[in-house]
């Protein structure tokens, strides 16, 4: 979000029949998709998002919040605001050959530590930038 609206769209009702903007193919697409009145334009780089945002030709972004914190730290201007769509969280998956309790153990040790580092937020920004520097 503008900095300079982030009052007038405080509330998820005041979102509702904005112009916002989303990454092609991305949960945020089908959630911004979902609100009432949204005009949803769909792009494929994030950056390409931000600059719609900056030039006011959308009036909000649905963007992951790895990757929108990345943003707004980088981009004088830019917000995270407390207006968010409820969604259910579909999460992540991996998979493991039923019984492998070794490996399942392996793979939430990691996970567990990996989450305490905060090193899945990084992984999830470095992603979504090295996607975006790529198309």
């Amino acid at each position: 979000m503008r900095e300079a609206d982030k009052d007038k769209y405080a509330t998820m009702d005041a979102v509702k029949g904005t112009k916002i903007g989303v990454q092609t193919g991305s949960i945020q697409e089908e959630i911004a998709k979902g609100i009432e009145g949204a005009k949803v334009t769909s792009l494929g780089k994030i950056s390409e998002i931000v600059l719609q945002l900056q030039s006011n030709r959308v009036d909000t972004a649905i963007i992951e919040g790895p990757v929108a914190k990345s943003f707004v730290k980088n981009v004088p201007g830019l917000v995270i605001i407390d207006a968010k769509p409820e969604v259910e969280d579909d999460g992540y998956a991996i998979g493991i050959k039923k019984g492998n309790k070794e490996l399942l153990d392996q793979v939430n040790s990691t996970l567990t530590r990996l989450n305490s580092e905060g090193k899945i937020d990084e992984f999830v920004t470095a992603a979504s930038e090295l996607a975006d520097s790529t198309k």
